[in-house]
């Protein structure tokens, strides 16, 4: 149900994901601090192989193909973006899009990656399960860096609402990952986003597609009114950002 939020506010999600953006600009960062610590071989290697998943049309793509120029890179989604794959700039580079479900990926994926990375959608998938799977599909001393949503994302619509996704906090993450990666880089960022009302919070999440409503959902003028009297029409973003590499295995 989720997944056909994207395809129906695709031509608006570049103009209201402003959060997204920012998400994807600061992952490139840290990105591209750790590999300044990396000499030529060692970066090369790390982008050899590289998985991107909730590619979507690409925005975080195109970061990733004009910062590091991947090798091969493989994009997925759980809709069909393919056609926005073969043109420029993806044509240009080793790039594959595969449309399938990333909850079904150990169906799929057959081989092991040097560098898995994704912005702002594990939090659509049941995390704790993706999680342990992605860090089996990911090869020896390989690079795992993604960004998603903590536990205060969204919260006024929480809390006013009763509806919503299930969040993660930082030490969550820390306790999934450290048995088989050395975590890298574990931190958040806050973003509120002020409205002229409460009604535009909430076209802004419907516009952006990434909102976590119920189908059925009905905004009623007492709930608007009750938003702005409590928040007064403030938005409030917890963005996470992760890096870890895989752990050698022992005797390799």
């Amino acid at each position: 149900m989720f997944a056909t939020q994207f395809v129906k506010r695709a031509g608006s999600y570049d103009s209201q994901a402003f959060v997204q953006q920012f998400m994807a600009r600061y992952l490139i960062a840290l990105l591209r601090d750790f590999t300044s610590l990396q000499d030529d071989e060692n970066l090369a290697d790390i982008f050899s192989n590289v998985f991107e998943f909730g590619c979507a049309q690409g925005q975080y793509t195109r970061l990733l193909l004009e910062n590091f120029a991947p090798k091969k890179l493989l994009c997925n989604d759980i809709n069909d973006y393919k056609k926005v794959f073969e043109n420029p700039p993806f044509s240009d580079f080793d790039v594959e899009f595969a449309r399938f479900d990333m909850n079904n990926c150990v169906k799929i994926l057959t081989q092991q990656f040097s560098c898995i990375t994704s912005n702002a959608c594990l939090q659509w998938l049941d995390q704790r399960e993706a999680l342990a799977r992605l860090q089996a599909f990911l090869r020896s001393q390989g690079l795992l860096a993604f960004s998603t949503f903590g536990k205060r994302n969204l919260w006024q619509v929480r809390e006013l609402c009763n509806v919503g996704l299930e969040y993660l906090d930082l030490e969550e993450y820390r306790t999934l990952m450290e048995l088989e990666c050395e975590i890298l880089h574990l931190s958040t960022q806050t973003k509120i986003l002020h409205f002229n009302s409460a009604l535009e919070v909430f076209k802004h999440l419907a516009l952006s597609g990434v909102n976590g409503l119920q189908k059925g959902f009905f905004l009623k003028k007492a709930l608007l009114q009750e938003y702005a009297k409590r928040y007064d029409n403030n938005l409030e973003y917890e963005c996470v950002f992760v890096l870890a590499r895989k752990k050698p295995i022992p005797f390799e």
